[in-house]
């Protein structure tokens, strides 16, 4: 019996982690956009570039599928949109408060949801492999967290729990990171659903731009300037939009019609992997041992699932 992956899952495998790759630079990029835009006009910018260029595109070579969309994908498509509008607030604020690696790793914590809510509602059949991939991943992920309080050395493992302002802070960055991945999760499991019978083009567009309106209702809400930042800052939020989002986040979506949702969840925690070795050659941050450690399991878990058989994850 061939125990090979096949050819086209390979190759939709591969397309996958390129995606993840481009992902893995959006808090590089919303770092430096941060030196002076708050979090929700980064959210934004980053939505709205991402939509514009998709309107002409897919208003002409995909009307007709656009007018055959059903009122319930159409629902679900802009409640995905709605979900990613929140998603990126809460996710890129978190970046104010704690590192990037925390942030990018509890962000990444969606495939535990994405499985309880796949198994206990859509009775998904998930095996042993899978689940322990993502366990194993999930404490690497735990390490790397860790590693902001805690040290590894000669006379020991240490942790330091002192209530200090900059604790508080860091703190509440890691609530937001983790709300993120709940709306992450929420995301994943509607463009599993939808993507079943829409196409990507359409529901790109539909949800990209639910969430480059939401942002921008919330902004004009909010009273918040788009117009008082230095050149620069509106180049790193479209580069931001153009890599992580337009071939990241898009391939993420592409990847949901010939993948599995938990696979596609438990791949994009490569995404800390590449955040922070990004890190290390932009912002000099030498990750300690905990925190290499974090990264090493972390690969470990994306490999059990890379390698686990195809026809071991059903729907």
């Amino acid at each position: 019996m061939n125990a090979e992956i096949p050819t086209d899952r390979a190759k939709n495998i591969a397309i996958l982690f390129a995606g993840i790759l481009s992902i893995s630079t959006a808090a590089i990029f919303i770092r430096f956009a941060q030196q002076e835009a708050p979090s929700l006009v980064i959210a934004a910018g980053r939505m709205v570039i991402s939509a514009i260029p998709l309107i002409p595109v897919i208003l002409i070579w995909h009307r007709q599928a656009i007018k055959t969309i059903s009122k319930r994908d159409m629902f679900l498509s802009v409640l995905s949109g709605i979900l990613l509008a929140f998603h990126f607030i809460s996710w890129i604020t978190s970046l104010e408060f704690t590192s990037i690696a925390s942030s990018v790793v509890l962000v990444c914590t969606t495939p535990i949801w994405v499985t309880l809510y796949s198994v206990i509602v859509n009775h998904e059949k998930v095996n042993r492999t899978i689940f322990f991939g993502i366990l194993v991943a999930f404490i690497g992920g735990i390490l790397v967290a860790m590693s902001e309080v805690c040290q590894w050395s000669i006379s020991g493992f240490h942790c330091t729990l002192a209530s200090t302002m900059q604790t508080k802070h860091m703190n509440f960055g890691n609530l937001l990171a983790f709300i993120g991945a709940l709306l992450a999760a929420g995301y994943l499991l509607i463009g599993r659903s939808v993507r079943r019978s829409v196409e990507l083009g359409p529901y790109t567009l539909i949800v990209y731009t639910t969430a480059a309106l939401t942002l921008i209702t919330i902004l004009i809400v909010a009273r918040i300037p788009v117009e008082t930042y230095t050149p620069k800052i509106y180049i790193f939020i479209l580069i931001l939009a153009l890599i992580p989002q337009l071939i990241g986040h898009s391939t993420l979506n592409w990847a949901l019609k010939y993948l599995s949702t938990t696979y596609v969840a438990v791949a994009q925690m490569g995404e800390p992997v590449g955040s922070t070795i990004l890190a290390i050659l932009l912002f000099k941050e030498i990750p300690t041992p905990i925190k290499a450690l974090g990264a090493v399991l972390i690969i470990t878990g994306i490999f059990i699932v890379s390698s686990t058989s195809a026809q071991k994850i059903q729907s």
